[in-house]
């Protein structure tokens, strides 16, 4: 009888450590920990470009000129140049040492200048403007030595109509030229998340049309094609950010529809294998927010500004690791 009672007491203990340790593995994914808070008033629709492991950060709404510079290792900010003319909802990215801005509107309305900005000259050049429509929310990426754009909104001269896009776009900075490729077959869209990783850019998590959405996309620009991948189990959004860390792809946050009722924001956060075509939960974000900047450096990734559900127009930023 004593040996029984041992041999059931052993059974439920390893019972308990098996289920103790299956719990430990579905934990979830990551931490979050707040750093310093942008330092100007809050800028939704600001644009954000990494350039030597340091993170620029500027325009947005009230067509907004001002950019700071963030170092993550000193967790400091520090003024740098205006851009020459303010605007909301642009784009910028970073390729060969240089930061790019462009796209957007301001009070004159929808934009499709061009501007290079040179760390080492604290300075700005005004580039031939991009040749498709003037957008605003569009999406930018880059892959390799080239910067890929597309989607978004236009107004439709003399109309005041608006139309979403599904155009894209390829620019070279060797040449300084464009060039239309094919479109996205998600179909017109806004707010989308998108990002380059090895030799493939990704690009969704909105629409088609002015539905948010689950939809995920790999173009090939070798090949110049699209092909359609496993939709995100999450939350259809748009809005969402976006960032890289070891090969992985997180996306996460953004909201489901508009305006600034809280039901319609969106905590959960998502990781993407492309080597499985597979996603799975990570740590939600402690902060409701969309339409904000990401970006990573080294082995973190960056979210933050944009709107929040309850407090409007934000200027806090988080960090994501995977501890």
């Amino acid at each position: 009888m004593g040996r029984c009672i041992f041999c059931l007491l052993l059974g439920l203990t390893a019972l308990y450590s098996c289920s103790k340790k299956e719990k430990e593995v579905q934990l979830p994914l990551g931490v979050w920990e707040k750093v310093t808070d942008f330092p100007d008033v809050s800028h939704p629709g600001s644009v954000a470009f990494v350039l030597n492991n340091i993170i620029f950060i500027g325009a947005g709404t009230l067509w907004a000129k001002d950019f700071y510079a963030y170092t993550p290792s000193t967790n400091q900010w520090t003024k740098i140049a205006d851009l020459p003319r303010g605007r909301s909802q642009a784009l910028g990215f970073s390729l060969q040492g240089k930061g790019y801005v462009l796209a957007g509107r301001d009070s004159t309305g929808d934009l499709n200048d061009f501007w290079e900005y040179d760390p080492a000259q604290n300075a700005w050049t005004h580039l031939p403007d991009f040749p498709g429509p003037p957008r605003t929310s569009a999406t930018v990426l880059t892959l390799g030595n080239k910067a890929y754009l597309g989607t978004g909104w236009t107004h439709l001269a003399g109309s005041g109509a608006q139309m979403q896009l599904s155009d894209w776009w390829e620019y070279d900075p060797l040449t300084k030229t464009w060039t239309r490729k094919t479109d996205f077959p998600g179909g017109p869209c806004s707010f989308a998340a998108g990002i380059g990783l090895g030799a493939k850019a990704y690009l969704g998590l909105a629409g088609p049309g002015l539905s948010p959405g689950r939809q995920w996309w790999e173009y090939d620009p070798a090949l110049d094609k699209w092909k359609q991948l496993a939709d995100c189990p999450g939350t259809p959004r748009y809005g969402a950010g976006i960032f890289v860390l070891k090969d992985k792809i997180y996306a996460g946050n953004g909201s489901k529809g508009l305006g600034a009722d809280p039901k319609y924001y969106i905590y959960d956060w998502w990781e993407y294998d492309k080597v499985k075509d597979r996603w799975r939960a990570v740590a939600s974000s402690p902060q409701l927010r969309a339409v904000g900047v990401s970006f990573s450096i080294g082995d973190a990734g960056y979210w933050g500004l944009g709107f929040d559900d309850s407090m409007g127009d934000v200027r806090d930023i988080w960090r994501f690791k995977l501890e």
